[in-house]
């Protein structure tokens, strides 16, 4: 009868740390796919602004206006920079306080 209640508490042990595998590759899956998510916003945003400043450079003939427009297209790219550099810093912060320590 011991025998049986040894195997059956490894079997429940065992069985809790697939399950916390399984949810720590889970986990790691949805952080790998939101990073790739912000990346791909990330360029497209700054395609969308570079061919923006292409677009007021190659139409815009008032130069007081064009050069106005690009001012504002560059504090605009160097918001959305900061911002970006600023919202990694604090997803770093978010996944480490997330990550389980050694002993957990």
């Amino acid at each position: 009868m011991e025998d049986k209640s040894k195997w059956s508490k490894f079997t429940d042990d065992l069985s809790k740390v697939v399950d916390k595998f399984q949810d720590k590759m889970e986990e790691d899956k949805l952080v790998e796919d939101l990073q790739e998510s912000i990346r791909d916003i990330t360029e497209n945003t700054k395609n969308i602004l570079k061919s923006l400043s292409e677009s007021i450079e190659s139409s815009i003939k008032d130069e007081k206006i064009k050069s106005a427009s690009k001012e504002l297209i560059s504090s605009i790219q160097e918001e959305f920079e900061l911002t970006i550099r600023n919202s990694k810093s604090k997803f770093k912060e978010l996944i480490n306080l997330s990550q389980p320590t050694e002993e957990e």
